[in-house]
């Protein structure tokens, strides 16, 4: 099955990477980190690149390389994703 690399940006500016199957997939996974609906999201299923730049006073920032194909997704809302009935 073809994966789907997914790049989020969580509002305290931390970085999740990761694969995935379809967008449900990757909503589970962001789930385990936080409430994916408050990330930015990315996707592609292309070659694509993430870079990481050192800064001043050894500060690192992580970006995808605008060079590549990347989508912007929108989450699936909470009840789309486990069902209106669910206990979750």
């Amino acid at each position: 099955m073809p994966m789907n690399l997914y790049y989020a940006e969580w509002p305290d500016r931390s970085l999740t990477i990761l694969h995935a199957p379809d967008l449900f997939e990757a909503y589970h996974m962001l789930d385990q980190e936080g409430d994916p609906e408050s990330a930015k999201v990315w996707t592609t299923n292309n070659r694509a690149a993430i870079i990481s730049v050192m800064g001043p006073h050894f500060t690192m920032s992580v970006h995808r390389d605008m060079d590549y194909r990347w989508s912007r997704v929108l989450m699936p809302k909470f009840q789309d994703v486990y069902g209106r009935d669910s206990c979750l």
